[in-house]
């Protein structure tokens, strides 16, 4: 929310974020929330969109931050363009989420793809207007009259990545021997994935990328060992 538009003085110093009761039709409850990477209190707050991780993340200036909409707690925050202040009067910032899991801001102006579990972050071009397509990919106005497009993958799992290795040995593509060592390896990394051994996990997937790199051009197809490497390079 933002107090005062054009000449009109603003009633507030800070913007505020409220909880509305649709049922009953009444506030629940309004408050100025605590950004900890906010270079200053924000005037103006947009964006605000649902995640896939259940938190709702928001944008403001050149800092995004998720808030757990139970707790009304800021969980999460990072100031991505720290010289940014006072962004967003005349045109709001989008936040999107792609079907790869990330999501995609016009914060700042910047066309800008962020992990919402690591929030590390990349800077694709500078743009107010984008939107996702019902294909998943990204459209963005270049100018005036300009459209562009970002391919969008779909998010790499290990799964994905079992499922591709078995089926280039079902094609004759990766000899018996090299296919048992990676679906094993794949196949470890999954299991301690899902016991939330992340650390045990990674090494199975480095493992298996050993594999791939010790494997003799006899027993792969250079087209295969290329998709599976980049598969395996790109988890998330």
């Amino acid at each position: 929310m933002r107090g005062g538009f054009l000449g009109i003085d603003p009633t507030e110093t800070a913007a505020k974020i409220f909880v509305w009761d649709i049922e009953e039709e009444e506030k629940l409850t309004e408050f100025v929330p605590k950004i900890p990477d906010a270079a200053v209190q924000p005037k103006m707050i947009s964006g605000m969109s649902l995640g896939p991780d259940e938190l709702l993340w928001s944008a403001a200036d050149g800092t995004i931050f998720a808030m757990d909409p139970d707790t009304l707690e800021i969980v999460k925050s990072k100031n991505i363009y720290p010289d940014v202040t006072d962004y967003g009067r005349w045109r709001p910032i989008h936040i999107r989420w792609g079907v790869d899991g990330l999501m995609y801001t016009t914060l700042a102006g910047k066309l800008t793809v962020v992990n919402p579990s690591t929030l590390e972050l990349e800077t694709l071009a500078e743009t107010e207007l984008m939107t996702i397509g019902d294909d998943g990919n990204i459209y963005y106005a270049d100018g005036s009259d300009v459209m562009m497009k970002i391919e969008v993958m779909e998010k790499v799992t290990l799964e994905i990545i079992l499922d591709l290795i078995e089926q280039q040995s079902k094609d004759g593509n990766i000899q018996h021997s090299l296919s048992k060592k990676l679906v094993h390896s794949v196949k470890q990394a999954i299991h301690h994935r899902d016991m939330d051994r992340l650390q045990q996990a990674d090494k199975f997937v480095q493992k298996a990328l050993r594999h791939l790199e010790e494997a003799h051009q006899s027993e792969i197809t250079a087209d295969a060992k290329m998709e599976i490497r980049g598969l395996l390079e790109n988890l998330k």
